[in-house]
Parts: C-alpha cells; sequence; structure tokens
C-alpha cells in the first residue's frame, strides 16, 4: 500500500484505529507514522536481512567449531563422545557461507 493511499483512506490515527479494531493499536499506530512521515524505519534499517544472516550463520560456524573441538566434558547418557565429523564440516561450510555473504553485502 502506497504512502497516499494510506493518507487517502485512513488520514490519522484514529482513522486507521477505527478501520482495524481496538485490538490492533500498535499496528495501527505504525500505519500512521508512516503515513505521516511518508516512509517506514525498520529495525537495523534496510540490513535487517543481512545483520540476521551474519548471526545465524557466525552462531553456527564458531558454535559447531567449539563443539567439535572441546565436546562437553559430562555427556548426556546415550549421548555420542564426540561429534560427527562429516555433520560438523558440513555446518561449518554453511555457517562460512552464510556469514562470508553477509559480511560482503554489509560492507559493499
Amino acid at each position: 500500500m502506497a504512502v497516499e493511499d494510506l493518507r487517502a483512506n485512513f488520514g490519522s490515527f484514529e482513522g486507521i484505529r477505527m478501520r482495524l479494531g481496538q485490538t490492533n493499536d500498535a499496528v495501527a499506530h505504525g500505519l500512521a507514522t508512516v503515513a505521516a512521515e511518508g516512509e517506514s524505519e525498520f529495525f537495523l534499517g534496510d540490513d535487517l536481512l543481512p545483520f540476521l544472516t551474519l548471526a545465524i550463520g557466525a552462531a553456527l560456524l564458531f558454535g559447531t567449531a567449539a563443539a567439535f573441538i572441546r565436546p562437553p566434558a559430562e555427556r548426556a547418557e546415550g549421548a555420542l563422545e564426540r561429534p560427527p565429523v562429516g555433520r560438523s564440516v558440513v555446518q561449518m561450510a554453511i555457517g562460512l557461507i552464510a556469514t562470508v555473504w553477509a559480511l560482503a553485502t554489509l560492507l559493499s
């Protein structure tokens, strides 16, 4: 929905609130802000997806590497002594690819 459509159809916070009902004040306020300012402001800007990819990729890479290099001292009953090598390498490779992609996107 374009900003002009928001202004024409709803007008203000109260107009949006009446259209959406009383239960959705946060959404109504967000739409009213977009209509008033003409732009939306997302958490972390337009780079939200690369930041999330960086976080998940780095966690996958470093978490798997830490578990592979130094497994827990106390194991649960029936747990493996060490994590499987093949699965750990694949997970670290996926984490590395995601991390490099996210860093390249954010730095370019």
